[in-house]
This record gives C-alpha cells, sequence and structure tokens, in this order.
C-alpha cells in the first residue's frame, strides 16, 4: 500500500487527489479548510495550514506510516511546506535550501545578482532607504513582498517613488523593482536527473493597464528559454525539480521575475499541457513525485489554441451562470471550451487580482488580442 503526502486537499489539489486514489494510492493530506473539496478522497486528513510545514510534519510522524511522496498543486509558502516535508521524510523531488531561495521574493534577485543571471534594479522598502539612492529608470513596479495572484501591485513613475515610501511600514514590506518594456513569458518544465523531461515556453499577456494575467499560448522552442534554463540547472546544481519560471524578454535583455518549484499553473496541469501538447502532466508529476524515472519528451506544440481569462471590465456585478456563458460563446466561436473558475451565482467583480477572472476560456481565435476578446465577451454577456 502506497501513502502519498498531498499539500492541501483544496480546488488546485483536486484533480491530483482525485488521480492518485483512481491509480490506488492512499492520500494522506492537511488544509485549512475542514471542508475542502477533496477531502473526501483522502485516507487521512487534518486540518493544518498548508503554510505550516512544522506541525504537518509533527502530524505526519505521529501516524507512523511509510510515504512514498509529496505533491502539491499550490503555490507560493505551500510549496516551501511540500520540500521540508520532502526533506524530512527523505521523498524524491526535494530541493535544496539554498536553491529554494530562488523561490523566495525576498532574495531571488540577490542569489540572481551573485550568478550574473539578473541585472533588474531592485529595492525592499523600508529595509532600504531610497532618498540615499539614485534611481536609474523612469517607470517601477511597486508589490507586495508577501503578495500572490498579483493583487496589489501598481506602475509609478520614478518622481512619485519617495513620497509613496514614507507609509510603508516595517511589518508590510514592498519590492520597487525596474519596470520592464518587454514580451512576457512562462517556462514551464521538469527536471529529473539534471535532465529536462517536459518543456514548455508560454507566450504571456496581461489583462490591458493591470498585471493580471490575461492570455497563456504555446510558443515554438526558443532557443534562448532553453539556455536561461539550462544556465539555472548548471549554475544552482538543480537535480530533480517541477519548475515555473515567468520571466521578461527585451531585445537581448533576459530577466527573470519569478521562480517556483512546483508546475505552472492556470489550469495547465488539467487543460493546457494534454490539449497543446498531449502531454499527461499529471500522471508524470505523480511518476516524479514517486521517483519514478520520466520519458524523454519532445514538447512540439500539436495546436494553436490559445487561454484568456475572461474578467468583468464594467462597474457592475455579473453574476455567474455558465448554462448562459456556453450558450453566448456558441454565437462567436465554433471550437471552444470553458474553464469553470467560479460557482454558478457567484458574482463577478471588477478584477482585483488573477483569481478574479469570471471564467477561463480555450479557443482557436488567437489572431485576435486578449483585449478584444475581453472586451467582446463582456460585451456579449451583458448584451
Amino acid at each position: 500500500m502506497s501513502y502519498i503526502i498531498s499539500v492541501g486537499a483544496g480546488k488546485n489539489q483536486f484533480p491530483l487527489i482525485k488521480r492518485l486514489c483512481q491509480k490506488d494510492h492512499k492520500v494522506v493530506a492537511f488544509d485549512i479548510n475542514n471542508h475542502a473539496p477533496a477531502k473526501e478522497y483522502c485516507y487521512f486528513f487534518n486540518s493544518i495550514s498548508t503554510w505550516d510545514y512544522k506541525e504537518a510534519i509533527q502530524w505526519l510522524h505521529s501516524l507512523k506510516l511509510t510515504y512514498s511522496g509529496v505533491g502539491c498543486f499550490s503555490y507560493g509558502n505551500a510549496l516551501i511546506t511540500q520540500h521540508k516535508i520532502a526533506r524530512a521524510f527523505n521523498l524524491p523531488g526535494a530541493v535544496k535550501e539554498e536553491t529554494l531561495r530562488l523561490n523566495n521574493k525576498l532574495s531571488l534577485r540577490e542569489v540572481l545578482t551573485k550568478h550574473q543571471l539578473s541585472s533588474i534594479e531592485e529595492y525592499v522598502v523600508p529595509s532600504v532607504d531610497l532618498k540615499n539612492i539614485k534611481l536609474k529608470s523612469n517607470k517601477y513596479i511597486i508589490k507586495p513582498v508577501d503578495g500572490v495572484s498579483s493583487r496589489d501591485i501598481r506602475v509609478q513613475a520614478a518622481q512619485e517613488i519617495n513620497e509613496f515610501f514614507t507609509q510603508v511600514r516595517e511589518d508590510s514590506p514592498v519590492i520597487i523593482q525596474e519596470f520592464i518594456n518587454g514580451d512576457e513569458y512562462r517556462i514551464a518544465t521538469i527536471i529529473q536527473d539534471r535532465k529536462i523531461k517536459f518543456f514548455a515556453l508560454l507566450s504571456k499577456v496581461n489583462l490591458k493597464k493591470t498585471n493580471f494575467t490575461g492570455r497563456l499560448a504555446p510558443t515554438k522552442e526558443k532557443k534562448w528559454a532553453k539556455n536561461l534554463l539550462g544556465e539555472l540547472i548548471d549554475k544552482f546544481s538543480i537535480e530533480n525539480a517541477v519548475m515555473k519560471i515567468d520571466c521578461i524578454k527585451a531585445n537581448d535583455r533576459i530577466e527573470i521575475i519569478e521562480i517556483d518549484f512546483g508546475i505552472a499553473g492556470d489550469y495547465f496541469e488539467t487543460f493546457s499541457a494534454p490539449l497543446w501538447y498531449g502531454y499527461n502532466y499529471i500522471d508524470h508529476y505523480i511518476e516524479f513525485i514517486l521517483g519514478n524515472p520520466l520519458p524523454d519528451f519532445n514538447s512540439e506544440v500539436l495546436t494553436v489554441k490559445c487561454f484568456d481569462y475572461i474578467y468583468n471590465i464594467g462597474k457592475n456585478p455579473y453574476k455567474i451562470d455558465y448554462k448562459v456563458i456556453e450558450e453566448k460563446l456558441c454565437e462567436e466561436f465554433m471550437d471552444f471550451q470553458i474553464i469553470k473558475t467560479r460557482k454558478d451565482g457567484e458574482n463577478g467583480l471588477y478584477p482585483q487580482s488573477n483569481l478574479d477572472a469570471l471564467f477561463g476560456l480555450l479557443h482557436n481565435k488567437y489572431y485576435l488580442p486578449h483585449e478584444k476578446i475581453n472586451r467582446q465577451m463582456n460585451q456579449l454577456l451583458k448584451g
């Protein structure tokens, strides 16, 4: 009997836990939500925060079980918990503590700069007094250190920066980062025994005038992206890892914005990877966390469909009704798939983060920009 640990049992984790059960594994999970959607599939469950790795490890020890792997389809501190557990029980896929610093917004730039992988101008306030620094750029991105889903991110002109940061508290530090005008990309990869077993490069477009993800679409393999990944593997001696890397390319300059030692998210594992690449991401992920060898995979793009998040850009709430949404979409698309991000009856408000999308949409009108698709959907649904 194989016991697999799941960090979380919420909506994100549901596809993984369900598939583990289908493959006859016993799932041992914890989640702060005692009514987590995937709880019913768990062999053992406890109401523990996915951020609290110490309590989780203590509970897992108390069960006196032999574990075969640990998985996580969440993000942020839940990923730290996953790797802490992997090291505590000597499970496959654990990332070294030093390398895991790349997952931390506070130390990411320091580590990348040390290894000559970044030249971006960045400061952490109030740790740094900006009055004593001559800013080099015209515009800066401001984001909270502990922020998730692009919430509370803003862009400000350099001359407004000092006035803004007189309001920053010691207990809520923020990052000020040079604004780079370039093309955004996401790298999704699985590395095993220092070899790239899966690689996908996605173009990323934001909802207009925000930093919220608007569109993800597969691009043909770019040499620069694989070279960048190769540098990370070499310089940080990455043996085994599942990684998501968000970066910006501006001419010959490439800057890594964020690294997660976890899945690519945005429904990539459940919808996009099988559609775009014919890749059963979840099954391969399960083999990875069990330490089983993965086959080499030629990540060629099979379809040109793109994934769009549709946001409410009006002032009034929009009540979710997926039956109506599907009927309306049939008027505009011959070939599409709806990804339900909310529940029927919920009110979709003007977005404050990535999590506020009305729904996700896989479609083949890739030649139309996200801004136009999103505006058309708002007119269609509210017409």
